[in-house]
């Protein structure tokens, strides 16, 4: 045996423990960061369900403006027509005894179809020309 082939081969040997320690440290890093992007991840994902959270409270809040800005409008529609017919409702019924809590604002809808007083049917007008059937209806009484 010669030493040449013996110093080749510990030359050899000495590049493989150098390889496999690079290769050890490389898979140290590796495990790093796989480490790391876990906790990151696990951070990102209770991040974004606070997120969710503060989304979902937002919307509420958002519906509940809407809710109340609509209630505003129509007191303030209200307002206003309370505004443009003064003397109807509660507010100048004070030491009037006639109008008693409140006037009536709506039209009387039944009073438009009464034409004539005395004319029998409260649906007849005047001039009408009488079809059959009304005529039919005024015999079978």
């Amino acid at each position: 045996m010669s030493w040449g082939g013996l110093e080749g081969r510990w030359d050899d040997r000495r590049k493989i423990k150098e390889e496999i320690e690079m290769v050890r440290k490389e898979l140290e890093r590796g495990r790093l960061a796989v480490e790391y992007e876990k906790k990151v991840h696990a951070d990102n994902l209770e991040q974004s369900k606070a997120m969710e959270k503060n989304m979902l409270s937002l919307a509420r809040e958002v519906e509940n403006l809407r809710a109340e800005l609509a209630n505003a409008e129509k007191r303030a529609r209200a307002a206003a027509a309370a505004a443009a017919n003064p003397g109807q409702g509660y507010a100048e019924t004070y030491g009037n005894s006639e109008m008693a809590y409140g006037g009536n604002s709506y039209t009387d809808a039944y009073s438009l179809h009464q034409v004539g007083i005395n004319s029998g049917s409260q649906y007849e007008f005047p001039d009408a020309p009488h079809s059959s059937y009304d005529i039919q209806q005024s015999h079978a009484h």
